[in-house]
């Protein structure tokens, strides 16, 4: 702020289940904000936004939006698309792209696109996933550990093939 941002802010903050919409718990509280000391540097942030639709499949085997998932993840590409400056890493889940990929659906079609524009940025992260979600630990404990990294091998090619970009894996 040009003109000075001291002040107290109150802040909301709500616990959803992923790809949910029921509120599981919430806090709001205040952000006390001071003017900065001299020679000091912002905070480096980084913000991480998961795109994903509760894992679901077709008849033929193939994966598939809820009408609600799909008008969210539309909902989401437009506003990323609508503010390419945002500084963010984008975490899309694989299964989830490959449904909008799959799609009959303008809507998708078109979230697809702006995903992949908005990825194309050379200032924009995406990163891999797993295809599906796994729990690194359930898979350790079932003495699975060398399935993680095909899990999310898989979930990077599925991701470069349909985005038409290369997700980071580090």
């Amino acid at each position: 702020c040009s003109t000075g941002c001291a002040g107290v802010y109150p802040v909301q903050v709500i616990l959803q289940p992923a790809g949910g919409t029921d509120v599981l718990a919430e806090l709001t509280t205040q952000l006390i904000v001071t003017a900065p000391a001299p020679g000091s540097k912002p905070l480096a942030l980084a913000w991480t936004l998961p795109v994903s639709a509760p894992p679901a499949l077709s008849s033929a085997g193939k994966p598939i939006l809820s009408s609600t998932a799909s008008a969210g993840i539309a909902t989401l590409a437009a506003a990323l698309a609508a503010a390419p400056d945002v500084a963010l890493t984008l975490a899309p889940s694989p299964i989830t792209v490959a449904a909008l990929a799959d799609s009959s659906n303008v809507t998708d079609r078109q979230s697809l696109a702006q995903l992949a524009g908005w990825g194309s940025q050379p200032s924009h992260q995406v990163v891999a996933r797993p295809y599906v979600p796994v729990s690194p630990a359930s898979l350790a404990a079932a003495g699975l550990s060398s399935e993680l990294a095909p899990q999310l091998d898989t979930g990077a090619a599925v991701v470069a093939g349909l985005l038409h970009l290369q997700p980071d894996t580090s």
